[in-house]
């Protein structure tokens, strides 16, 4: 049976980067990504909805997106869907949280309200591009 993975989402950061080190000193940076969509209703109004996407980034991919990225920045991430569970301490309760693990972080270089058509035309800003080898990365 052949399966696919694979989450792409083009946004605005919600908040800046949250970045933090675990014990063995590797970068783990946790995004807040906000899209948006909507209709016209009956009258001709927008009626808009937004969606948040959280996605995880790790090692110097971690640390050049907390950098380089802000809260509002128009950010594209690739990468593919994990949940993880819990079970809370207070309550004993099970929890669940998905999440995108990212592979691939692209800071795109636009201005104005998003729209599918409008971001295909965004020139993506090679020195804030956060994927990839992190030697080859140009700054």
């Amino acid at each position: 049976m052949l399966t696919l993975n694979e989450a792409t989402v083009l946004g605005r950061l919600g908040r800046d980067p949250e970045l933090r080190y675990t014990k063995e000193g590797t970068a783990i940076a946790n995004l807040s990504i906000a899209t948006e969509e909507g209709y016209k209703d009956k009258s001709g109004e927008w009626v808009g909805r937004t969606e948040w996407h959280r996605a995880v980034i790790f090692g110097r991919m971690a640390e050049r997106t907390a950098e380089k990225c802000r809260k509002g920045d128009v950010i594209l991430v690739k990468g593919v869907l994990e949940t993880t569970q819990w079970v809370s301490k207070k309550s004993g309760e099970k929890h669940y949280q998905t999440q995108i693990k990212a592979f691939k972080v692209i800071h795109l270089d636009c201005t104005g309200d998003i729209d599918p058509e409008a971001a295909r035309q965004c020139a993506p800003d090679p020195a804030a591009d956060c994927s990839g080898n992190p030697d080859d990365v140009p700054f």
